[in-house]
Order: C-alpha cells, then sequence, then structure tokens
C-alpha cells in the first residue's frame, strides 16, 4: 500500500489510542504514506508524532452543524472536502475510527480501493466493513463481554496483526529540558518521585472526588518519599480549594498552567500518574510513564484502559457496572477508596514485592503483551471474579475469529485453579447459548439445503419466499437473545450487504448465516476445550 487515509473525529485519549495502528502500519508497509484527519484543536498533541505524513485538519463546529437531527444538509462538508487536494485523491484504504453519521457519510464521500469502519447506508443503517469494526460496535451492547484493548482493534480495523506499539509519543531533549523547568519553577526538587495526578474529566461522572486525590496525597507524602504534581486545565482551577483544605504539605501545582504541547514531556517526568480515564492518563502511557487508572462508571477498562505493558487500573465491578448511561446513584465510585488506591500504588512502587489487593466491589488489573503481540489487562488477585471471567471466555472465543492462525494455549495457561468452578458455570451458560444459536441457523440453512437437493439449485418464487419466511422467524428469534455481543454481530454482519432484489438477497442471507454458523461451531469448539482443561 502507497497511501491510507486514517479519520479519527474522537477527543484527545481516542487520537493517542490510535497511534499503535499508526506506528503498525508504517511496519507492515515500509514506503506507506498517512494522511489522519482529525479535530483542528488536538492538532498539537500529534504534530510532532513522526510516521504522520500529513495531518489534515478539521474544524469542530463542521461536526457540530452535522449533528442536527432535523437537517440531512451537508453541504458544509461537500466544500471541506472539494478545498482540500488531500481528499481529492484516491487511497488504497481509508480507516474511520469515528463512530458517527458524519464520519461514515464522510467516509462515503471519499474515494479508496478499501474501507475499514462505518460507512454510510441506505435507511441510515450501520453499514461496518471488517470483521473488527463489526466487533468493535457489537461490544458496546455487552461491554463486560470484552477484553480486546481499543488500539489492538484499531490496529485490527488497518487489517494487520499486532506488534508491540509502546512509547508512541517521542519526546525530543529540548521538550524534556523545558518541562523540568516548568516542574522544577513550581516547586519540584528533583530527588523524590513525582506521581502526577489528573483529578478532572470531561465527563464529571468518570472523575474520582478531588477530596479522595489530598487524602491519597496525604498518606504518601506521609509514607514515602514522593512529590505530588497536580495537572489539569484552567477550568479546572476549582478544585484547587478543596484540594488544599485537606493536603496542606507542599506539592507542585500545574493546573492552567501547561499547554497540550508541553504534557507528554512532562508526564515523561513523573514515576507514575493516577488518573481517571481520560486523555492525559493514555499520554502518559504512549510515553511509557507507568499508570494507576481509576475506572467506574460508564469507564470500563475493556476496551479503554491504557496501552502500555506494566500499567495498573482498579476497576469498579458491582452488580451494575459499567454503567450504559450516567446515573444519579454511583455507589461504583465510593468503593474505591484513597485506602486502596494508597495501597495500590505501594505494590506499584515496589514490583518486586506480591501484589495482593483485597477489597469489595473493586479489583487491581495488570497489563501484559501475549505472545501475538496483543495487549491484556489481568487481575493480581489469583481468584477472579465472575465479570472478568465472562470476558476472558469471550476473549478466547472471539481471538479465533479476529486472529489468524490463533493459539489460545496461552491464555488457558493463565485461567488461575482458584476459578475454575467459576470458569465451568460461565462455560456452560455460554454452551447453552451457542447451541441455540446454531439451531437458529440450521432452521433456515436445513430448508434452503433440502431446495437445493429436490430441485438442484433451481427455486421457483414460492420456494425462495418460504425460506424467506425462515429467515423472518430466525430474526425474531436473533431479537429475543440477551444482549451478546454475537447476537449484534450477527446483525451487523447482515447488515453490510448491498441493495439487492429479493431473491439475490435471499441467497446473500443463506451464505451469511453460514458463515456465522461456522463461528458459532468454532466457539463451541472452543467452549468444549476449556471445559476439558478445567479437568486438569
Amino acid at each position: 500500500m502507497n497511501k491510507i487515509l486514517i479519520i479519527q473525529l474522537s477527543r484527545m485519549g481516542d487520537i493517542v489510542q490510535t497511534l499503535p495502528l499508526i506506528f503498525n502500519l508504517k511496519k507492515n508497509y515500509e514506503n506507506v504514506s498517512i494522511y489522519f484527519l482529525g479535530i483542528e484543536n488536538f492538532y498539537t498533541l500529534i504534530k510532532n508524532f513522526p510516521l504522520i505524513d500529513k495531518f489534515i485538519p478539521l474544524d469542530a463546529s463542521l461536526i457540530d452543524i452535522s449533528f442536527n437531527p432535523n437537517t440531512n444538509d451537508f453541504s458544509g462538508l461537500d466544500k471541506f472536502i472539494s478545498k482540500s487536494e488531500a481528499l481529492a485523491e484516491k487511497y488504497d484504504l481509508i480507516i474511520n475510527l469515528t463512530h458517527n453519521k458524519f464520519g461514515s457519510i464522510l467516509c462515503e464521500k471519499l474515494t479508496a480501493n478499501k474501507k475499514s469502519g462505518r460507512i454510510n447506508s441506505i435507511a441510515d443503517e450501520q453499514r461496518l466493513l471488517g470483521c473488527f469494526s463489526k466487533y468493535l460496535f457489537s461490544l458496546t451492547h455487552n461491554r463486560e463481554e470484552n477484553l480486546f484493548n481499543l488500539s489492538d482493534i484499531y490496529t485490527g480495523m488497518g487489517f494487520i496483526r499486532f506488534s508491540k506499539a509502546t512509547n508512541c509519543i517521542d519526546v525530543s531533549e529540548s521538550l524534556e529540558n523545558k518541562a523540568l523547568a516548568i516542574l522544577t519553577n513550581n516547586g519540584f526538587n528533583n530527588k523524590s518521585k513525582l506521581i502526577a495526578f489528573q483529578p478532572g474529566a470531561n465527563d464529571l461522572h468518570r472523575a474520582w472526588s478531588v477530596e479522595n486525590f489530598a487524602m491519597l496525597a496525604k498518606k504518601l507524602t506521609d509514607s514515602i518519599d514522593v512529590q505530588i504534581v497536580i495537572l489539569g486545565q484552567n477550568s479546572e482551577l476549582h478544585l484547587l480549594n478543596t484540594f488544599k483544605s485537606i493536603f496542606t504539605n507542599s506539592f507542585v501545582n500545574l493546573i492552567g498552567k501547561t499547554t497540550p504541547e508541553d504534557l507528554p514531556s512532562i508526564l515523561k517526568q513523573c514515576d507514575l500518574v493516577i488518573s481517571n480515564d481520560t486523555g492525559p492518563i493514555h499520554i502518559a502511557s504512549a510515553v511509557g510513564t507507568k499508570t494507576l487508572g481509576l475506572f467506574f462508571s460508564t469507564a470500563y477498562f475493556g476496551e479503554t484502559a491504557p496501552y502500555g505493558e506494566n500499567n495498573f487500573l482498579i476497576q469498579s465491578e458491582t452488580v451494575c457496572s459499567p454503567c450504559k448511561a450516567p446515573c444519579s446513584n454511583l455507589a461504583c465510585k465510593e468503593y474505591i477508596s484513597h485506602e486502596a488506591v494508597f495501597q495500590a500504588v505501594l505494590q506499584i512502587l515496589n514490583p518486586e514485592e506480591q501484589l495482593i489487593f483485597n477489597y469489595k466491589n473493586i479489583n487491581l488489573y495488570k497489563s501484559i503483551f501475549l505472545k501475538d503481540n496483543s495487549l491484556l489487562y489481568i487481575p493480581v488477585n489469583s481468584i477472579w471474579s465472575e465479570k472478568y471471567i465472562t470476558g476472558f471466555i469471550n476473549r478466547i472465543l472471539w481471538s479465533h475469529v479476529l486472529i489468524p492462525n490463533f493459539n489460545d494455549s496461552e491464555l488457558f495457561s493463565y485461567i488461575p485453579e482458584k476459578s475454575l468452578n467459576s470458569f465451568k458455570i460461565q462455560t456452560n451458560k455460554y454452551q447453552t447459548l451457542y447451541s441455540g444459536i446454531i439451531s437458529i441457523y440450521d432452521t433456515v440453512l436445513n430448508a434452503y439445503e433440502s431446495f437445493y437437493s429436490v430441485n438442484k439449485a433451481t427455486y421457483s418464487l414460492s420456494d425462495l419466499n418460504l425460506i424467506g419466511l425462515r429467515i423472518r422467524d430466525a430474526e425474531e428469534n436473533f431479537s429475543k437473545l440477551e444482549e451478546h455481543i454475537f447476537k449484534y454481530f450477527h446483525t451487523y454482519e447482515l447488515m453490510d450487504m448491498d441493495q439487492l432484489n429479493f431473491n439475490e438477497t435471499v441467497v446473500n442471507v443463506i451464505q451469511k448465516y453460514t458463515k456465522l454458523k461456522s463461528v458459532a461451531c468454532k466457539f463451541m469448539e472452543c467452549l468444549r476445550k476449556i471445559m476439558t482443561v478445567q479437568n486438569y
């Protein structure tokens, strides 16, 4: 491939999680040129990223106008495209990482030999190109079933294999010196370990309280030789008064004192970054700094945890987590106490000690790279939660669909003996699920094969009508299934069809059913293997 366009119209964290995809594209295609279409406001963050050959800035207001549900007027978008020489070119591949309608219409209007991600389609359906794209949209309906990191999903959407893409943001010596000067001028002694706090978040329901951050700072500075630096934007200055009323020791205050360009080099100076699930924690990991993420409410580590090895996070695992939407009773946040975070920090800073973490309704996870170079967060404890077991089983199953020549023996080796019984219970549930799904497919496919054997591939309209009715009944049965990833993967696979006449549609659906049944059968084979492993 010679020329690839990536469309990423999301915020800072998603942009950083896109960098491993770019790294891997450059690694796979030696002379490829990468064009990046992104929001203009975030350009400063990646303008020094050497693997992007051309940045195409988009004014965010153009997206805001197009979000109006009362209009289908995209003349502003057409004007934007017509003014850009880069967008007039033909690409070998366009990867659309933007989930909304605006991104799909933009992707549809551009020219490429191949596309990945959401494109515009008839009747405003979500037509998704590529298995990883379908998987990404499907997992949003049952996030606890997913343990694929978003960066790996993005890489999969580029139709390439994984490789370890660590330290993706390079910090020059001049920027490092500038960062050190900023820290020193604001009170850093350049001797103690430096721990950064990011107490703010774009969504307040995903922000750990500033009171907790302050009490954590007090416990840390009373116990070990560390200095605290607190980060944030001008809009978060109001957090300082509360923080200082509880934590009366000195600290490095950088709220409102840095630019987006400064942030990577400042985070690189830190020994650890403790943050909500927001942009800076992803930047910290991308410059090689250890992170401790705090995940609760709608934040779930399965897909949005920082990409990189030896990162840590605390995930709230109440019955209702992760939230499908912000709720008024954030009990999940209250379980992450400053004492629990303090204990996690002590263990992170002393890696030679055995990790033990035992608190109600929360778990501590550590990131590792598997042999196939994909990322996985695993619990530090030997007894796994039911939610994590659900995700782990699905990680095994979906790896066989998404990763070529996948070998599941490594994942099996991580299953702890103390959790074997729970694995057996969950595996039985999935065997029942996929046995029923295979039966639904067989109802249609057996009818189709019956007509084929009798009529030798010659179908009357009445025959096709009967098969169409079987398909209708099958789709009704699918709609009654619980919210599993496979249910929606099935739906997005069927939506990935051109507009055809009735006869062609029936035949195309039969082909899709055959493909999806083979996936379900592979899952059943894997589930039987998991049960066998448990017998040792």
